[in-house]
Parts: structure tokens; C-alpha cells; sequence
């Protein structure tokens, strides 16, 4: 008896109020029903035990009027105040990811700006230029630390994966600027009479600017975990995964020396996986609170991707795969790139819904 009662105790306790209110209303309807059966089914026998006619219509207001309306009204209170919440939250989410948009947008607008004032082939730009964006470029970095800080305040409204999956991306963005600027603030960066030469030594700066291809460290331990990284199939607990690996061999290669290797490229992307992230947290909220649910032609990269592998590595299975998105059927070759697949996908989720 204690093993029944014991997860009855626990999933009425897990019940939220909205739950226990409704069942308040079909407890009082239901009663209510058996009192006005009473004359019919049991001869008047409740009427009678309860006191008389006054006393039974008593009960009766009580039941109708008291327990299921005043359960109704604050069944009716209880939705208004959850979707307000949800709306709060909705609204606390798209501002992080306008704050995210409007850094990424500054990042590149300064990168943009010292790339066209500066001469590549010397690496030498003029003083005011050069001071110019690389204030500008410092302005885009506290920006950055500041959306970091603030989703950290708002880490409530995310799940604690999610949340760790969005700290150490924003991180390592954050602090790739501040090494890019640590270059010109510790004097790294050559001063000569018309202005500043980024030289050899400058690797976080000339990296920022000119891009890894060169990097002997980035082609040996970094240019794939990148691309994998980069990789438009991968869940976003796969493309942490990534991350966490990148981070693993940056520290690895770091210990005992002073330069930081940290790349662009990757900063970029863990930019762009953030605002992802973000915005697949205000879809969620959007979907719970209209009490929609994903249509199922809706098919991740993910679950194609894995299909693609399974079709083409078991023998007798069709040579193509059929996704079907937006109303629209396409076929993909089964020995299709991910690549191939990622951009049929992303042709799909831009059509209409039909």
C-alpha cells in the first residue's frame, strides 16, 4: 500500500496550480451533479442528511458559485500571469540577442574599417586611422563582455545545459577580442614616424585582420576541430562538444607561454552559435505559449544528416533520401556531403509554409 501511495503523494505534489484548479472545477461540477441527481437516483436521501431544502441549495450556490467559479476565475488568473511571464521572458531574450547582433555587427564593421586603412602588404597603417579602429574595435569588446554579463544575469530563463553551452562560446568570443586589442596595448604593435606596422609579433592582430591560413598552429591542431566546429549538421550539443575540444588543446598548447591561441574564425562562430541559441530559446517560449507544437515536416539538419549515414552505409536500403519541409518534397542523393544536405535544408526553411 505505502509503494501506491508513496508516487501518488509525489505526482500530486508535482501537479502545478493550474492542474490543481481544474480539478477543483470537475470535483465541484461533479458533486454538483450528484446533488441534482439526488431526487432521481437516491429518493432525496442527501437532501434529507444535509438538512432540508435551505440547507441543500446552500451547498449547492456553494459548490457552483464559490468553489467552481472563484477555481475558474483563478484558473483565468493563473494563464494571464503565466503567459505574462512568458512574455516577460520572451521579450528579456530577443534584448540579449539585439545586444549579441549589434556587437557581431560592430566587430566587423571595425575589422572592415582597419582592413581598408591599413596597407596589407606592409601591414602598416597611420596613426589616426589606426587609433581610430582600434577604439572602435575596443568599444565592440566591452559590448561583447557586457551581453556576456548580462546573460550570465539572465541564466534564470535558460537551462543550465544550454546556459553552459552559450558561456564558454561567448567566452572565448570575448576573449579573443581582448587579446586582438592586447596587442596594441602592450606595445606590440611597432610605432614608426607616420603611424603603427603590425609586425610578426602581433599574431592575435595580424590574425584578426589577415585570418589563420598562414598559421602554422591553426593548420596543425586547430583547422579541423574549425570546420568541424563550423559544421552546419551538428546538434548544438554536438557543436559543444566541438568547442570543449577546441578549448582543451588551446589550454594544452598555452601552458608556459604568454601567447593566447585563440582564432577568429572560431571566435566568429561562437558568436553566431549564441545568437542561435538564443533565438531557438525565444522560438520555444513562442511555441509553449501559443500551446503549438513543432509540425512534424519540420526535420532537423541532425536527423537528416544521421539518416543520409544510415541509408548510404547499409546495403539494399534506397540510394536517396526524401525530405520533406514547408510542403515541399525533395529527394537527396543518400552519398550526398553534409554540406549538400545543410544547404538543401536551408533552401527549404525558406520557403513559406503551405
Amino acid at each position: 500500500m505505502k509503494k501506491l501511495l508513496l508516487p501518488l503523494s509525489q505526482w500530486l505534489r508535482a501537479l502545478p496550480l493550474s492542474r490543481w484548479l481544474g480539478l477543483g472545477i470537475v470535483i465541484a461540477f461533479a458533486l454538483s451533479v450528484v446533488l441534482l441527481a439526488d431526487e432521481k437516483l437516491l429518493s432525496g436521501s442527501i437532501r434529507q442528511g444535509i438538512g432540508g431544502d435551505e440547507h441543500f441549495k446552500l451547498v449547492l450556490q456553494f459548490l457552483l458559485i464559490t468553489v467552481a467559479g472563484g477555481a475558474f476565475v483563478a484558473l483565468i488568473n493563473a494563464r494571464k500571469d503565466k503567459d505574462a511571464r512568458r512574455q516577460a521572458q520572451m521579450e528579456a531574450i530577443q534584448s540579449l540577442d539585439r545586444e549579441l547582433s549589434r556587437a557581431y555587427r560592430s566587430i566587423k564593421r571595425s575589422r572592415r574599417r582597419l582592413r581598408s586603412r591599413c596597407d596589407l602588404q606592409r601591414m602598416h597603417s597611420k596613426k589616426d586611422n589606426f587609433e581610430a579602429c582600434t577604439d572602435e574595435l575596443l568599444a565592440a569588446q566591452i559590448s561583447l563582455e557586457e551581453v556576456e554579463d548580462n546573460i550570465e544575469i539572465s541564466s534564470a530563463l535558460l537551462r543550465d545545459e544550454r546556459y553552459g553551452r552559450i558561456n564558454l562560446a561567448l567566452h572565448y568570443a570575448a576573449r579573443y577580442l581582448h587579446d586582438v586589442f592586447e596587442d596594441f596595448e602592450k606595445g606590440h604593435v611597432e610605432r614608426v614616424q607616420d603611424g603603427y606596422v603590425i609586425v610578426e609579433n602581433c599574431k592575435n592582430l595580424r590574425d584578426f585582420l589577415l585570418g589563420s591560413s598562414e598559421d602554422r598552429v591553426f593548420g596543425d591542431s586547430f583547422s579541423e576541430l574549425c570546420e568541424n566546429y563550423k559544421c552546419k549538421v551538428l546538434s548544438p550539443e554536438e557543436r559543444h562538444e566541438e568547442l570543449f575540444e577546441i578549448e582543451k588543446v588551446r589550454k594544452r598548447l598555452e601552458r608556459g607561454q604568454d601567447y593566447k591561441y585563440r582564432y577568429r574564425k572560431i571566435a566568429f562562430q561562437c558568436v553566431r552559435t549564441v545568437a542561435l541559441e538564443l533565438r531557438t530559446v525565444s522560438r520555444e517560449i513562442t511555441l509553449h505559449r501559443s500551446d503549438a507544437k513543432s509540425p512534424p515536416s519540420r526535420t532537423t539538419v541532425t536527423q537528416i544528416e544521421k539518416e543520409r549515414r544510415q541509408k548510404s552505409s547499409t546495403p539494399g536500403r534506397a540510394a536517396e533520401i526524401v525530405v520533406e519541409m514547408a510542403g515541399a518534397i525533395v529527394r537527396v542523393p543518400a552519398g550526398a556531403s553534409p554540406a549538400t544536405v545543410a544547404t538543401v535544408l536551408q533552401a527549404l526553411r525558406s520557403l513559406p509554409e503551405r
